[in-house]
């Protein structure tokens, strides 16, 4: 695995075989942030990882966007530790499959990478944890 880039206070830290021409990011908020992958060719194929690091802070929910060229965004995935994960119409786990492996990581793999695949991949994360509601009838 590789690291392309790291975002610390909205300015973007790029390792030294990657740079902003191919794989422009932006880091608007803490929760929140976006990789795009310019001019895709088969070899950008791959795992392309989103980690958070926040002090004291667990991000349970894990959503993954895309946004083509002229298009709005649209959700590809919700993801929890918890599988199953819940795809969005469109998109299938055996082309789009994600990993969300504890609070602070998770991933989106795009298979069988076509030039129509070009676009924005986005990544946003929540700290709600769900809780199983119970029933306890009155007595």
């Amino acid at each position: 695995m590789k690291q392309i880039l790291f975002i610390q206070d909205k300015k973007a830290q790029y390792e030294p075989d990657f740079g902003e021409d191919k794989f422009p990011a932006t880091k608007p908020e803490a929760q929140s942030g976006t990789l795009m992958v310019k001019n895709l060719v088969p070899e950008d194929k791959g795992l392309y990882f989103c980690a958070v690091s926040e002090h004291n802070a667990s991000f349970f929910q894990m959503y993954w966007y895309r946004q083509l060229p002229g298009e709005g965004m649209r959700q590809i995935v919700f993801t929890t530790p918890t599988p199953p994960h819940k795809y969005e119409s469109g998109f299938s786990q055996d082309r789009f499959p994600a990993q969300k492996s504890d609070a602070e990581n998770g991933s989106l793999t795009v298979k069988k990478l076509l030039p129509e695949d070009s676009g924005v991949y986005f990544c946003a994360v929540s700290q709600h944890k769900d809780v199983a509601l119970r029933h306890h009838p009155l007595k």
